[in-house]
């Protein structure tokens, strides 16, 4: 973290060298003075190449893409594995679901930044849809939080995504570290309210009504299974999953 509460590292390194040469166990952070790096770098690379403005902004695509390709086939997944075996069930999740909901928590980082409509209004009001088959209402919440991080990057208090003193201090070692992999996907979505909790806003009582109406939906169709199924993928496309690996390397110091 650095002057202001500017954070370059998640995680605690595992030692430092001491006084004497020795490896130490490291007790903070690692701490940065300089600003956070995206409007620098967008500045540097529009003057070195100004036509890279042309690949940006909306892509008309992306919407049929993710409910055609994903939400779906997730919710038609949903139904069809209720009654299976547990082993064929478990691979199915982790293969296909996992995948599928991994993919949906990034069209909801892209509905975050506008990048389906023009308009930003249905950027949200489509991320609810997005939303249908991860089974808990937070494209909302994720964009206040998410578009933080962008703007005050490692900034202590406001960006979440900078795990807390608390994990830093208790995570450590392999064991602890491979359990808290396996789970992060939690943490990721709990240490917001600890850190700085949002105000509620009239789309954030939208997203809940709307996911409330759809579970409810599928509860009342299908039963309790598709549900269960829907939470299942969160959990393993957050966990130790191969797609996974993007949230330790794109936050993380090693």
């Amino acid at each position: 973290m650095g002057k202001g509460g500017s954070s370059t590292a998640a995680v605690e390194a595992p030692a430092v060298r001491g006084a004497k040469g020795k490896l130490v166990a490291r007790t903070d952070f690692f701490w940065d003075d300089n600003d956070e790096p995206h409007a620098a770098r967008r500045k540097a690379i529009m003057k070195a190449h100004p036509e890279v403005s042309r690949l940006t902004g909306p892509e008309w695509r992306s919407k049929y893409i993710c409910l055609f390709a994903l939400v779906l086939p997730q919710i038609w997944l949903s139904v069809v594995t209720a009654d299976l075996p547990w082993l064929p069930y478990l691979a199915i999740a982790y293969v296909f679901g996992a995948t599928i909901t991994q993919a949906l928590f990034l069209a909801i980082h892209e509905l975050a930044h506008n990048l389906f409509f023009k308009s930003p209004l249905h950027n949200r009001l489509f991320s609810m849809v997005a939303n249908w088959p991860i089974g808990i209402p937070y494209t909302i919440p994720f964009r206040g939080y998410h578009l933080e991080h962008h703007k005050f990057q490692g900034v202590d208090g406001v960006d979440t995504d900078v795990p807390s003193y608390f994990e830093a201090q208790h995570i450590r070692g392999p064991l602890s570290k491979t359990a808290w992999a396996c789970c992060q996907i939690l943490t990721y979505a709990l240490r917001p309210m600890f850190i700085k909790a949002q105000d509620i806003t009239a789309m954030h009582v939208t997203n809940w009504a709307v996911q409330i109406a759809f579970d409810a939906a599928m509860l009342y169709a299908f039963g309790w299974r598709p549900l269960a199924y829907m939470v299942l993928c969160i959990l393993l496309a957050g966990g130790l999953h191969p797609c996974a690996g993007h949230f330790i390397s794109e936050h993380y110091v090693f």
